[in-house]
């Protein structure tokens, strides 16, 4: 789910992987990556957050916020502007 938040936040796999926000893991997960896997993923996430009493949609919500930050971090780092990246999540 992560390398999946990534790269939606970079605006896919290429600009992710140039702006290095993206791994050579990541970037493989990405690839073998099916509709049916992250759903299975987004549902263990889901339930253990039930389990843990705490609200799975605003768990994934934060995970987002945190991931689309550090995604942006990142690519300014590496010699995207700011400007760019947020065009590329729009």
């Amino acid at each position: 789910m992560i390398a999946r938040i990534k790269c939606e936040a970079c605006g896919g796999v290429r600009p992710a992987m140039r702006w290095r926000v993206l791994n050579a893991d990541d970037a493989q997960i990405i690839e073998e990556d099916t509709e049916a896997q992250y759903e299975r993923d987004l549902a263990l996430f889901r339930r253990w957050h039930r389990r843990r009493g705490t609200d799975p949609e605003s768990a994934l919500q934060e995970l987002r916020r945190r991931m689309e930050r550090h995604a942006r971090e990142l690519a300014e780092e590496n010699g995207r502007s700011r400007k760019a990246i947020s065009e590329a999540i729009k």
